[in-house]
């Protein structure tokens, strides 16, 4: 899980610079991925930001379908 895991927040914080990202993400959104990327982890309370924003529970949806761990992380994410 920790392999399935890395890899995503890996990819969110790639998206967060990403030059071609002109969405606006919120700042909920925003922080947590400067806490993630200051080496906080999502799952401790130095990783976690109070907000009453879906954001988060939106993104988070698609790793339950998620058929097996293995091989994420081996290529780039494709929108």
């Amino acid at each position: 899980m920790e392999a399935v895991t890395d890899a995503i927040i890996r990819h969110f914080l790639l998206w967060q610079v990403d030059p071609d990202n002109t969405r606006a993400p919120g700042r909920t959104c925003m922080k947590s991925l400067h806490n993630l990327r200051a080496g906080a982890r999502w799952y401790d309370t130095d990783g976690a930001v109070e907000s009453a924003g879906c954001g988060a529970v939106m993104r988070l949806v698609p790793t339950a379908f998620a058929p097996s761990p293995t091989g994420w992380g081996s290529r780039p994410c494709r929108p």
